[in-house]
């Protein structure tokens, strides 16, 4: 009987560590890590396409920008499951070649890059404006034939020809 209880608190105590291992939530300073990992790998990775977070710099680069993070986080229906599922897929075809491509995240970013996306519920915020376009440099020469060619010619009629 001693060789039976010994078995069995044995293996209750393996499945209450089991147990109390999955059962563990992300402390407080756990998920802030994971969140500052995230912003990092959103400026880095995301922020071309998309705004992702309030004071970015530079601002995305295509002219019609993809959604904020804000945005997507604000969406109803939005989880650490389907962000998680989105961004580990393409959206890319032949027939919507500009959709979102696979980003290509290792395992470990997927975690911290979703528990960002989704800190920012409630937030809101605009894409940056973009920086105004350089103007060209002065050209002396050039700018005299541009005048030139913008001044009326003057038509006469030479009689002596």
């Amino acid at each position: 009987m001693g060789r039976l209880n010994h078995r069995l608190v044995s293996v209750a105590l393996g499945a209450a560590m089991v147990l109390s291992g999955a059962a563990r939530a992300q402390t407080p300073a756990d998920e802030r890590g994971d969140i500052a990992l995230g912003r990092e790998l959103a400026l880095t990775i995301c922020s071309a396409c998309h705004v992702v977070a309030a004071k970015q710099s530079p601002p995305p680069i295509r002219r019609d920008p993809a959604p904020s993070f804000a945005a997507i986080a604000n969406r109803q229906g939005v989880t650490a499951a389907t962000l998680t599922q989105f961004v580990t897929t393409t959206h890319e075809t032949v027939k919507n070649p500009y959709a979102m491509p696979n980003p290509q995240l290792v395992a470990y970013q997927v975690g911290p890059l979703v528990s960002y996306i989704l800190s920012l519920r409630g937030q809101t915020f605009a894409a940056p404006a973009a920086p105004a376009a350089p103007q060209p440099a002065s050209d002396p020469l050039y700018d005299r034939v541009l005048n030139q060619s913008r001044a009326p010619t003057p038509r006469t009629i030479d009689a002596s020809q």
